[in-house]
């Protein structure tokens, strides 16, 4: 008999990915999976124009590291002291 493979709970983390993807078994009553479900959407609706953003400035940003596209795309839409014009 051989070893029996044990199912991955997470993805395989690709090189220089920025995305992390985990994988869960929840156990919900209907209330809470319809506020998870609304939780989802409004996540969703306020991701999408950062999505055109990173879209719009990819020629700009696709080269950087992780680390200065986040630098990048926080400066593009945080209003700080030292950020007060956002583009």
């Amino acid at each position: 008999m051989g070893k029996s493979k044990t199912k991955r709970k997470t993805k395989k983390k690709k090189q220089d990915s920025m995305i992390r993807t985990d994988v869960w078994t929840l156990k919900v009553t209907s209330l809470e999976k319809k506020l998870l479900l609304l939780t989802v959407a409004e996540y969703r609706r306020f991701l999408k124009p950062l999505v055109f953003i990173v879209n719009a400035e990819w020629k700009s940003i696709g080269n950087l590291t992780d680390k200065e596209k986040v630098n990048y795309l926080e400066k593009s839409i945080h209003v700080t002291s030292k950020n007060p014009q956002i583009k």
